[in-house]
């Protein structure tokens, strides 16, 4: 507005000022949830001669998402060396395929890791983060080298107190999510740990 002598009003100024403020935050916040959201963020990686899942861990941290894999997979690779300063997931991803071979399969929040396309594990995409998800209940059944039911195998979420045994016929049943890693153990046989990629 202006007055009778072609000066623009004060009030007028500070409405201008006050949208131009609320504009410039608007855009900042919408640019910061459209990065998070589409894995945009850059990242810088330093690791020398890591277990695959340590650089699991580091790129866990950075980009908000979870790897999916078979940690009998996993644990059987060499270690890497990995130099990689502001690049993007999918750039880091096809990296990480370079040198271990492994596929890589982005679905929402979750990246999938297998030797090959057919054995990658099925994944739904989320908008929520892991911790929020649905507990689905984890069903299967141990068994020795014979094909006998083994009594009494611990099973636990890795991290956690949470755990059950199996029943007389090897039969166990644990609440857990897709992504949580299942630690089986049993006096005389060695450890193992197992991703959570479907119900069973």
């Amino acid at each position: 507005m202006i007055n009778f002598y072609g000066k623009v009003l004060p009030i007028f100024r500070k409405c201008m000022r006050i949208s131009t403020l609320i504009i410039g935050i608007q855009v900042c916040c919408s640019t910061l949830l459209l990065a998070k959201g589409s894995h945009a963020q850059e990242m810088t990686l330093n690791v020398d001669k890591a277990s695959l899942k340590q650089v699991f861990k580091r790129i866990e941290q950075q980009a908000n998402v979870t790897f999916v894999y078979d940690a009998q997979v996993i644990n059987k690779l060499p270690s890497i060396t990995l130099h990689i300063k502001n690049q993007l997931l999918p750039d880091i991803l096809a990296e990480l395929q370079q040198k271990t071979l492994l596929q890589f399969k982005l679905v929402g929040n979750y990246v999938g890791v297998a030797q090959d396309i057919g054995s990658m594990p099925i994944l739904s995409p989320t908008a929520t983060p892991p911790a929020a998800q649905q507990v689905i209940n984890v069903t299967g059944s141990v068994r020795d080298a014979s094909g006998q039911p083994l009594i009494g195998v611990s099973i636990t979420l890795k991290g956690t107190q949470t755990g059950v045994q199996t029943d007389a016929n090897g039969h166990f049943t644990l609440p857990a999510n897709i992504g949580d890693v299942l630690v089986f153990s049993y006096i005389g046989y060695i450890r193992k740990e197992v991703t959570v990629t479907t119900q069973t």
